[in-house]
C-alpha cells in the first residue's frame, strides 16, 4: 500500500517564488503534498535542513540536497525499508557518486579491527564497492539521509559550533551513536 508523502522545502523568498510552480508540478506528478517555506535571508544547507525539520510532518525526515539526483525509481522506499529493517537504526544514507560515477560517500565504517573495507574509497570507481546489504557506520551523508524525527530532536539537531558541512554531519552521527542508536549506509 502506497502512503502519501509530505515534503517541506526551504528557500529564500525570491527563488521560492520561481520554484513554486515547478515544485507544485513535481508534487502532483509524484502524488505527494508539501509546503515551501520562504525565508527573508539566504540559508545554508544545514539551516535549511533545521528549518524543514522544524516545520515538516511525519515520523521520518528526508534530507536531500539539490545536487543529489536519484538514479532509480523506488529509491526512497528502499531507504525506508533499510531503516525499518534495523530496530536500532535512526538514520540511513545511500551511496553517493560524483558525476563520473566515482564514490563520493559510501559510509564511514567503525574504526578498529572490524572496520569495513570501504574506508578511504572516496574518489575510487563505484564498482569497488562490494556490499549487498546495509551496514552500520559512524557518519551519515547530510546531502542525502533518511532519519527518524524523534532521533533528530533528541540529538538536538546539527551543531551550530561547526562551520564545515562534513564536521556537522560527522558530529551529529557520532552523537547519535554515542547515545546508543545506529546509523546505516545502504549500498544502493
Amino acid at each position: 500500500l502506497r502512503q502519501r508523502r509530505w515534503f517541506t522545502s526551504a528557500a529564500p523568498v525570491a527563488p521560492a517564488q520561481t520554484l513554486a510552480p515547478r515544485r507544485s508540478h513535481m508534487m502532483a506528478f509524484s502524488g505527494s503534498a508539501g509546503a515551501l517555506l520562504g525565508t527573508a535571508e539566504p540559508l545554508g544547507h544545514f539551516e535549511a535542513l533545521e528549518l524543514g525539520a522544524a516545520h515538516g510532518r511525519g515520523d521520518l525526515l528526508l534530507f536531500l540536497a539539490p545536487t543529489v539526483f536519484p538514479q532509480e525509481p523506488g529509491w526512497l522506499w528502499d531507504l525506508i525499508a533499510q531503516l525499518n529493517a534495523d530496530p536500532d537504526a535512526v538514520a540511513v544514507s545511500p551511496t553517493l557518486l560524483y558525476e563520473d560515477l566515482s564514490i563520493r560517500y559510501a559510509g564511514q565504517a567503525h574504526t578498529g579491527p572490524s572496520a569495513g573495507s570501504r574506508q578511504g574509497l572516496a574518489g575510487y570507481p563505484h564498482h569497488w564497492l562490494r556490499a549487498d546489504k546495509a551496514e552500520r557506520v559512524e557518519a551519515i551523508a547530510a546531502e542525502c539521509c533518511l532519519m527518524r524525527r524523534d532521533a533528530f530532536r533528541a540529538a538536538g539537531g546539527f551543531s551550530p559550533e561547526f562551520a564545515g558541512p562534513d564536521f556537522k554531519a560527522v558530529d551529529f552521527a557520532l552523537r547519535l551513536v554515542r547515545d546508543g542508536a545506529s546509523c546505516l549506509w545502504a549500498p544502493m
